[in-house]
């Protein structure tokens, strides 16, 4: 196995002080195929600290690479657009499951040691290849929750550690009917700053925390069954379907759409849905963008033995997930982890690492007040078990977003003194955007159905 890494340095950097070591989302993305433009901006954000980054076991860059065949990115997923039934639909995708799994099994490929566990330990045997006795430690997303996994084990060597939008085994590795629910909380979260703020979203919205429930209850007994303009189908046009799962779970920040891109124009598809009006929904939808299909991004080798690996023993049986969707079609469009339940093998992992650290490190967590993935209260779990972490709330921001430059200016300020309270008066530095409300179309709603 190979893990190339590269120690990122310029005329700023001072070698004297602590170094970063960088933990990448995903999973599955690659760590070092970085253009000059994402090392500088890397460089800048640590500055002056030397950044290590790594190329995680199983990435692009590594020897062996996981990746899997049939695996795409659609802009109208079949998996919640799609107007088969939920059996076909559930089949098609743990199908890939299993095909991804026999696929690395072939290449004789031990899919257990591809956990948050096994990543970690190769982090910790960098750095001390590397000479360093105390690293600083910063992980977005998924890197949230393997910087978290380090300090679980590896806490005695870090002095400061930051979670930027984090994605934690703890939380992911639940139930995802659970995880679904809680992250459909945004809707009363941005509903409910809508009605305190806006008297008209007051008076449009008086019993907003029922909204989405009603909505559903709607689309689902009458379903948007139209047709989009589609380069993948060989007749140019794809019919697609838009229940109420399609709705839940599009409240998510990786679907189509990308609820932060539309969460101001919530008021106006709730009512739209109200009211009947379902044309009113194409611009909420995107239903005037064309239906494409591009080569996923992620090594999805890596992202499954990572994903279902550090489940440990944490994993559903097919019957059990298959009963858990059929309970809520919603989750097809949700995170992927839901079928690791066809995935045979449990990662090679301890009981412990589906738990939280326990540590006195000085801790920053990062948050966008419009991430449906991972908003504060993922960091309230850590906050129970680490007295000295800090939690900052970007106002307007989606996952990973910079907060007009706040982001980077908190990063910068903590890593100079961890223990001090960092200054976030910067952190309302985006507005929200202007609420757009409903009003009547003045055509009769096409329907297909």
């Amino acid at each position: 196995m190979t893990l190339p890494l590269a120690v990122l340095k310029d005329s700023f950097t001072d070698p004297n002080l602590t170094p970063v070591f960088y933990f990448p989302g995903g999973p599955g993305l690659s760590s070092l195929d970085m253009s000059e433009n994402t090392v500088r901006s890397r460089l800048q954000v640590f500055q002056p600290h030397p950044v290590v980054v790594i190329e995680s076991r199983g990435l692009k860059l590594a020897t062996p690479v996981l990746d899997c065949p049939g695996w795409y990115s659609r802009k109208y997923a079949p998996k919640i657009y799609g107007l088969e039934g939920l059996r076909e639909r559930i089949k098609e995708r743990s199908d890939l499951v299993t095909l991804c799994y026999e696929t690395l099994k072939s290449q004789r490929v031990d899919v257990r040691e591809y956990t948050d566990y096994h990543i970690t330990r190769d982090y910790d045997e960098i750095r001390k290849a590397l000479g360093f006795q105390t690293i600083d430690i910063y992980g977005i997303s998924t890197g949230g929750g393997s910087v978290a996994t380090y300090l679980k084990y590896y806490g005695d060597h870090v002095r400061s550690a930051i979670f930027a939008f984090p994605w934690l085994t703890t939380l992911r590795d639940r139930p995802q009917f659970d995880e679904l629910i809680t992250a459909k909380n945004i809707v009363n979260d941005i509903l409910g700053i809508c009605v305190r703020d806006n008297a008209e979203c007051a008076k449009r919205f008086p019993g907003y925390l029922h909204a989405a429930d009603r909505a559903r209850a709607i689309l689902d007994a009458k379903p948007y069954v139209t047709t989009v303009a589609s380069q993948v189908e060989p007749e140019g046009k794809l019919k697609i379907k838009i229940d109420g799962a399609t709705f839940l779970s599009t409240l998510y920040y990786a679907g189509n759409p990308d609820f932060p891109s539309i969460y101001d124009r919530l008021p106006q598809a709730l009512e739209a849905i109200f009211r009947g009006d379902y044309s009113a929904l194409d611009q909420y939808f995107g239903l005037n963008d064309v239906d494409t299909r591009s080569p996923h991004p992620y090594a999805i080798g890596h992202f499954l033995s990572n994903v279902c690996g550090s489940m440990g023993q944490n994993k559903q049986t097919p019957k059990e997930a298959t009963a858990m969707i059929e309970r809520e079609p919603a989750l097809m469009g949700y995170e992927t982890n839901i079928f690791c339940a066809w995935w045979p093998e449990a990662g090679d992992v301890p009981a412990s690492l589906n738990t939280t650290p326990v540590s006195n490190v000085p801790a920053l967590a990062i948050h966008g007040q419009v991430d449906a993935c991972c908003n504060i209260r993922w960091s309230q779990l850590l906050a129970e078990t680490m007295p000295k972490l800090q939690r900052v709330v970007l106002q307007a921001q989606e996952h990973g977003g910079s907060g007009g430059g706040c982001r980077d200016k908190l990063i910068v300020q903590f890593l100079k003194s961890p223990n001090d309270p960092v200054d976030d008066s910067c952190k309302n530095t985006v507005p929200l955007r202007p609420w757009i409300f409903y009003t009547p179309t003045n055509t009769h709603t096409h329907n297909d159905n």
